[in-house]
Protein backbone atom coordinates (compact mmCIF):
# COMPACT_ATOMS: atom_id res chain seq x y z
CA UNK A 1 0.00 0.00 0.00
CA UNK A 2 2.83 2.37 0.75
CA UNK A 3 3.78 2.16 -2.79
CA UNK A 4 0.78 2.63 -4.27
CA UNK A 5 0.12 5.59 -1.68
CA UNK A 6 3.52 7.32 -2.95
CA UNK A 7 2.87 7.27 -6.97
CA UNK A 8 -0.84 8.35 -6.09
CA UNK A 9 -2.26 6.47 -8.31
CA UNK A 10 -5.37 4.57 -6.44
CA UNK A 11 -7.65 6.79 -7.71
CA UNK A 12 -6.55 5.87 -11.34
CA UNK A 13 -8.16 2.21 -10.86
CA UNK A 14 -11.68 0.95 -10.22
CA UNK A 15 -9.98 -1.44 -7.57
CA UNK A 16 -6.80 -2.60 -6.68
CA UNK A 17 -7.02 -6.26 -5.36
CA UNK A 18 -3.38 -7.48 -3.97
CA UNK A 19 -3.08 -11.52 -3.14
CA UNK A 20 -1.78 -10.51 0.12
CA UNK A 21 -3.87 -8.35 1.18
CA UNK A 22 -7.44 -10.35 0.97
CA UNK A 23 -5.40 -13.34 2.66
CA UNK A 24 -4.51 -15.43 -0.90
CA UNK A 25 -1.23 -17.07 -2.41
CA UNK A 26 -0.24 -17.03 -6.05
CA UNK A 27 -1.78 -17.98 -8.74
CA UNK A 28 -5.03 -18.30 -6.74
CA UNK A 29 -7.81 -17.72 -9.53
CA UNK A 30 -10.14 -16.82 -6.58
CA UNK A 31 -8.63 -13.21 -6.45
CA UNK A 32 -9.68 -13.01 -9.82
CA UNK A 33 -13.14 -13.80 -9.31
CA UNK A 34 -13.69 -11.96 -6.34
CA UNK A 35 -12.69 -8.69 -8.15
CA UNK A 36 -14.63 -9.17 -10.98
CA UNK A 37 -17.76 -9.80 -8.77
CA UNK A 38 -16.74 -6.97 -6.41
CA UNK A 39 -16.44 -4.68 -9.10
CA UNK A 40 -19.38 -6.27 -11.12
CA UNK A 41 -17.32 -6.58 -14.32
CA UNK A 42 -17.10 -9.57 -16.84
CA UNK A 43 -14.28 -11.33 -17.78
CA UNK A 44 -14.15 -9.23 -21.30
CA UNK A 45 -13.59 -5.91 -19.46
CA UNK A 46 -10.57 -7.45 -17.62
CA UNK A 47 -7.15 -5.96 -17.86
CA UNK A 48 -5.01 -8.03 -15.97
CA UNK A 49 -1.71 -6.52 -14.96
CA UNK A 50 0.74 -9.17 -13.58
CA UNK A 51 4.19 -7.91 -12.34
CA UNK A 52 7.21 -9.24 -10.34
CA UNK A 53 8.79 -7.00 -7.40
Amino acid sequence: MKSIQALQIAGRFDGIFIFEWEGMAKPDPNLFRKAMAALGYSRMKVLLWVTTL
